[in-house]
Protein backbone atom coordinates (compact mmCIF):
# COMPACT_ATOMS: atom_id res chain seq x y z
CA UNK A 1 0.00 0.00 0.00
CA UNK A 2 1.38 3.26 -1.21
CA UNK A 3 1.53 6.06 1.43
CA UNK A 4 -0.87 8.51 1.60
CA UNK A 5 0.95 12.28 -0.30
CA UNK A 6 1.74 14.55 2.42
CA UNK A 7 -0.41 17.46 3.01
CA UNK A 8 1.10 20.94 2.39
CA UNK A 9 1.30 22.96 5.29
CA UNK A 10 0.98 27.26 4.46
CA UNK A 11 3.39 29.24 6.91
CA UNK A 12 2.23 33.28 6.37
CA UNK A 13 3.76 36.00 7.71
CA UNK A 14 3.53 39.62 7.69
CA UNK A 15 6.71 41.52 8.25
CA UNK A 16 7.33 45.27 8.25
CA UNK A 17 11.09 46.14 9.65
CA UNK A 18 11.45 42.72 10.94
CA UNK A 19 14.88 42.48 10.68
CA UNK A 20 16.13 41.66 13.45
CA UNK A 21 13.25 38.60 14.30
CA UNK A 22 12.97 37.31 10.57
CA UNK A 23 16.09 34.89 10.43
CA UNK A 24 15.28 33.52 13.71
CA UNK A 25 11.63 33.04 12.80
CA UNK A 26 12.48 31.25 9.10
CA UNK A 27 15.07 29.08 10.20
CA UNK A 28 12.58 27.76 13.15
CA UNK A 29 10.63 27.03 10.36
CA UNK A 30 13.11 25.52 7.89
CA UNK A 31 14.44 22.89 10.64
CA UNK A 32 11.03 20.84 11.66
CA UNK A 33 10.91 17.80 10.62
CA UNK A 34 7.95 17.76 8.23
CA UNK A 35 8.88 19.03 5.60
CA UNK A 36 6.22 19.69 2.87
CA UNK A 37 6.19 23.52 3.88
CA UNK A 38 5.43 26.76 2.02
CA UNK A 39 6.59 29.76 3.35
CA UNK A 40 5.06 33.41 2.46
CA UNK A 41 6.49 35.99 3.69
CA UNK A 42 4.02 39.47 3.25
CA UNK A 43 5.97 42.55 3.32
CA UNK A 44 4.77 45.44 3.63
CA UNK A 45 7.56 47.64 2.09
CA UNK A 46 10.03 47.12 4.69
CA UNK A 47 12.99 49.81 4.89
CA UNK A 48 15.26 47.94 6.54
CA UNK A 49 17.38 44.42 5.46
CA UNK A 50 13.66 42.56 6.19
CA UNK A 51 13.04 41.43 2.23
CA UNK A 52 16.94 40.61 1.82
CA UNK A 53 17.21 38.37 4.69
CA UNK A 54 14.07 36.35 3.62
CA UNK A 55 15.69 35.89 0.13
CA UNK A 56 18.44 33.98 1.71
CA UNK A 57 15.75 31.45 3.22
CA UNK A 58 13.99 31.19 -0.63
CA UNK A 59 10.72 31.27 0.65
CA UNK A 60 7.54 33.49 -1.62
CA UNK A 61 7.46 36.97 -0.82
CA UNK A 62 5.24 39.47 -1.51
CA UNK A 63 5.04 42.89 -1.18
CA UNK A 64 1.89 44.77 -0.19
CA UNK A 65 0.76 48.48 1.25
CA UNK A 66 -1.33 46.40 3.26
CA UNK A 67 -0.62 46.20 6.93
CA UNK A 68 -0.78 43.45 9.27
CA UNK A 69 -4.26 42.08 8.93
CA UNK A 70 -4.98 42.89 5.19
CA UNK A 71 -1.22 40.98 4.79
CA UNK A 72 -2.41 38.25 6.17
CA UNK A 73 -4.98 37.75 3.95
CA UNK A 74 -3.30 38.35 1.20
CA UNK A 75 -0.72 35.63 2.62
CA UNK A 76 -4.43 33.53 2.83
CA UNK A 77 -5.17 33.87 -0.24
CA UNK A 78 -1.75 32.99 -2.53
CA UNK A 79 -1.54 29.93 -0.43
CA UNK A 80 -1.86 26.39 -1.47
CA UNK A 81 -1.69 24.65 1.75
CA UNK A 82 -4.06 21.81 2.36
CA UNK A 83 -3.15 23.57 6.32
CA UNK A 84 -2.25 27.42 7.35
CA UNK A 85 -0.18 28.35 9.99
CA UNK A 86 -0.39 32.32 10.80
CA UNK A 87 2.95 33.30 12.36
CA UNK A 88 4.52 36.62 13.20
CA UNK A 89 8.12 37.81 12.32
CA UNK A 90 9.04 37.67 15.78
CA UNK A 91 7.86 34.17 16.86
CA UNK A 92 9.79 30.74 16.40
CA UNK A 93 8.30 27.32 16.62
CA UNK A 94 10.22 26.23 19.30
CA UNK A 95 11.22 22.70 18.42
CA UNK A 96 11.74 20.58 15.29
CA UNK A 97 8.43 18.68 15.36
CA UNK A 98 5.48 21.39 16.02
CA UNK A 99 4.00 20.60 12.80
CA UNK A 100 4.54 17.39 12.23
CA UNK A 101 2.51 17.00 16.29
CA UNK A 102 0.18 19.60 15.02
CA UNK A 103 -0.96 17.90 11.55
CA UNK A 104 -1.26 14.68 14.03
CA UNK A 105 -4.16 16.56 16.32
CA UNK A 106 -5.78 17.85 12.94
CA UNK A 107 -7.08 14.58 12.83
CA UNK A 108 -8.82 14.85 15.56
CA UNK A 109 -9.84 18.55 15.93
CA UNK A 110 -10.75 21.24 13.07
CA UNK A 111 -8.70 24.26 14.41
CA UNK A 112 -5.61 24.37 16.46
CA UNK A 113 -4.13 27.09 18.77
CA UNK A 114 -0.13 26.33 19.26
CA UNK A 115 1.71 27.84 21.97
CA UNK A 116 3.41 31.07 21.47
CA UNK A 117 6.72 31.76 21.74
CA UNK A 118 7.94 35.36 20.78
CA UNK A 119 11.89 36.19 20.19
CA UNK A 120 13.04 39.20 21.20
CA UNK A 121 16.59 39.72 21.01
CA UNK A 122 18.35 40.81 23.65
CA UNK A 123 16.13 40.50 25.71
CA UNK A 124 16.04 39.31 29.33
CA UNK A 125 13.70 35.98 28.57
CA UNK A 126 16.17 35.09 26.19
CA UNK A 127 18.74 35.42 28.96
CA UNK A 128 17.27 32.33 30.92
Amino acid sequence: MKNAPKPLVSIIIPTYNSEKTIAKCLESIKNQSYKNIEIIVVDSFSSDGTVEISKEFRVNIIQTDWKLLGARYLGFEKSKGNFILMMDSDQILKNESVIKRALQLMKKYDMLVLEEFTYEPNSWIQKL
